[in-house]
């Protein structure tokens, strides 16, 4: 079983958090509201390799995923404080990449009837791109306010930085 499945098994488990896999999914619909969001933490050298998105509804479990994907970091960074009673963690992992270069960004968050669609943009260097040799493993994760949220989608976009 790899960390994904492991990982996601194990949160499914307590119904506070749901994992989906990087996929192209639906668009977010016409009517949606954008919500405001705050970054928890962005960066190349997580240590989640497996590409994955969560929604994390507990500090348990934000603070067990906090803690696997800092693992390799010296010193051991404590993770930041979140009112659970009133947001929500969502987290993009875009898994083992080859070089550096590669970022993951939410570019929007929206409601629409109860369902909240967050956008992540996963963005790869072109052919003309400087990068280091570095095997890295990008992420994004950011707070948002869940007060009118019921159900959510990650709908992940894929595109390329041509740096010309």
């Amino acid at each position: 079983m790899n960390l994904f499945s492991h990982f996601c098994s194990a949160l499914l488990i307590v119904s506070l958090v749901s994992c989906q896999g990087t996929r192209e999914l639906s668009e977010v619909p016409s009517g949606a509201q954008p919500l405001t969001h705050t970054l928890i933490d962005q960066g190349a050298y997580s240590s989640i390799e497996t590409p994955m998105n969560v929604w994390i509804e507990d500090y348990a479990t934000f603070s067990t995923l906090w803690e696997q994907m800092h693992k390799n970091q010296t010193p051991t960074l404590t993770a930041p404080e979140v009112d659970f009673s009133a947001q929500a963690v969502v987290a993009s992992f875009m898994g083992m990449k080859p070089n550096g270069g590669h970022t993951a960004r939410i570019s929007l968050i929206a409601i629409q009837d109860g369902k909240a669609y967050v956008v992540v943009q996963q963005v790869s260097p072109g052919p003309d791109c400087f990068t280091t040799d570095a095997i890295t493993y990008p992420f994004i994760m950011a707070a948002v306010n869940r007060s009118a949220i019921k159900d959510h989608q990650f709908i992940v976009q894929s595109s390329v930085n041509n740096c010309e």
